[in-house]
């Protein structure tokens, strides 16, 4: 599974980095950014937490 930000849609909020800090970071930009390219699937469940921490609705779970 590939794990996305939608940047129009990202005001960091860091919430999502609170939620899933192995899968997130705040880059200079102030925006979050995935720092992994595809998720094991002992990662689903901070990436879903993380989706559902975020106020803008900008993170993304798709098959790869």
């Amino acid at each position: 599974m590939k794990f996305s930000v939608d940047y129009d849609r990202c005001e960091g909020h860091l919430l999502c980095v609170a939620a899933a800090p192995d899968l997130i970071e705040i880059g200079d930009d102030e925006l979050a950014h995935v720092v992994v390219d595809e998720l094991a699937p002992a990662q689903h469940p901070a990436a879903e937490h993380a989706i559902r921490s975020c106020p803008k609705q900008a993170l993304r779970l798709e098959n790869s």
